[in-house]
């Protein structure tokens, strides 16, 4: 019998226990009314009334900040907020009712915005000199607008690459900051382009096959790795081989392509170019020539006509501007035109082109290709016996006309590498510091105070 009320004794007191450890738990203080805080540091409150310089002693027992209240605080505060951290509350609070707080080491300043505009008024401005190494001072000077105070000033030297910013200690210490993470060396990219001019037969109409496989094979336009069974390039002829695939290749099977093409005298070759440019930049390649014109123009005046020659360029002109992804991808905008003359009217040449535009996401040696971009060429050859096929009437019987038509297809292939920058040498770093030496001198020089900054911002915290 006694272990039995021994055992209800330990259950009931185990029950008991767990029902509180469950529960949220509260703690209200007397001289605290309207605030509940829970075990896991989240508050209620619910106020009516309650003057903010209460409302403000009970933050600062919450969070152990030393607050200090202006007296031109007045405020009535009304509110009810249920699961809120103390600061997430506070500022709520302090935004409601047109109030900021300043952070100065564990103190914490209540007072309101016209307060906070006078003191910043009363703060005096220096001046500082930075020096850019990569960013353009004046692109910088436009990012920085919309830091700096209304009485803030910021001057461009572009000789020197440098900002000359006045304002307060504060201001300046924030723009610095901002500075540093946007005056970064820029990545490169090197754009090689490869034009090739593929002649296409008559059972080859349908663009180039960069699959290569059997007829029978089905291939996934995503699948990179290429898992299908190949031809050998060698063979005298490669199946299916003017069907459009995928877009993104490797380099090695694009070069075994391009050889067995140029061996069967299917392509030409007609420009490759390589072109390095920076991040964010537009890398631009031109392969064309200038067709000469005669243009007339005929004065009003006196009706007098005067020719002039003109040029009008046609040809291959491809924009590429690359984008580097922070996972290392490079994300490439292409813009490519051509055009050729096809004939003339009154002098004056007949242009056609063909125009084409994407977007692409590819990794850093990954090849793109863009075609469909074709021109048909019509030949007219007269074979003849001489002088018989010369002959009038006659002469039909001893020669011949023979028209063939060829159509051939602009390949591009577009390839970005990333370039990793260089590393200094040590003899190199030697000379940068001595550089770096002299400017910080001129910079000296240059700065009107250098007086030390304020220990606090006089800014809303964030």
């Amino acid at each position: 019998m006694k272990r039995f009320w021994m055992g209800l004794f330990v259950f009931t007191v185990t029950m008991i226990a767990l029902t509180i450890y469950n529960k949220p738990v509260f703690a209200q203080s007397e001289d605290m009314p309207g605030i509940s805080i829970k075990e896991d540091n989240l508050i209620d409150l619910d106020m009516k009334d309650v003057d903010m310089k209460d409302v403000a002693r009970m933050f600062s027992r919450i969070s152990g900040l030393n607050i200090i209240i202006s007296e031109a605080v007045k405020n009535k505060v009304t509110l009810s907020v249920t699961n809120a951290d103390w600061e997430s509350a506070l500022q709520m609070i302090l935004k409601t009712y047109g109030l900021v707080s300043i952070r100065e080491g564990n103190f914490l300043r209540i007072l309101t915005y016209s307060e906070l505009q006078q003191e910043e008024i009363n703060v005096p401005l220096i001046s500082r000199v930075i020096f850019l190494n990569f960013a353009k001072a004046e692109s910088m000077r436009s990012s920085l607008e919309s830091i700096k105070s209304a009485r803030g000033r910021i001057n461009v030297d572009i000789k020197t690459n440098s900002l000359i910013i006045t304002d307060s200690p504060a201001n300046i210490q924030k723009m610095e900051k901002v500075m540093g993470e946007l005056d970064k060396r820029t990545p490169q990219v090197l754009i090689e382009a490869l034009m090739l001019d593929v002649k296409l037969s008559e059972d080859e109409q349908l663009g180039v096959n960069w699959m290569l496989g059997d007829k029978d094979t089905i291939h996934d336009d995503n699948d990179y790795n290429d898992r299908y069974v190949r031809q050998n390039l060698s063979a005298g002829r490669v199946e299916g081989i003017l069907k459009y695939g995928k877009t993104i290749y490797k380099n090695t099977e694009l070069n075994a392509l391009i050889d067995f093409w140029r061996q069967n005298q299917k392509a030409e070759v007609l420009a490759n170019p390589k072109v390095m440019t920076l991040d964010g930049l537009t890398a631009k390649i031109e392969l064309s020539e200038e067709v000469p014109y005669i243009q007339s123009t005929i004065s009003s005046d006196t009706g007098s006509i005067t020719s002039t020659v003109s040029f009008r360029n046609v040809g291959i002109k491809l924009d590429v501007t690359p984008t580097i992804s922070a996972e290392g991808f490079v994300s490439l905008t292409i813009k490519t035109e051509q055009s050729f003359r096809t004939g003339t009217i009154g002098g004056q040449p007949i242009v056609d082109s063909r125009k084409a535009e994407t977007n692409l996401l590819v990794k850093s040696g990954e090849t793109i290709v863009i075609g469909g971009l074709r021109k048909k060429n019509k030949t007219d050859t007269i074979d003849k016996i001489p002088l018989l096929g010369d002959l009038p009437v006659i002469g039909k019987m001893f020669r011949r006309k023979v028209t063939s038509s060829t159509d051939t297809e602009l390949l591009l292939f577009v390839t970005p590498f990333v370039v990793n920058q260089p590393q200094l040498t040590p003899r190199e770093q030697l000379n940068l510091g001595k550089f770096d030496s002299v400017r910080d001198e001129r910079k000296n020089i240059l700065d009107s105070n250098t007086k030390d900054a304020e220990p606090f911002p006089l800014r809303p915290l964030e």
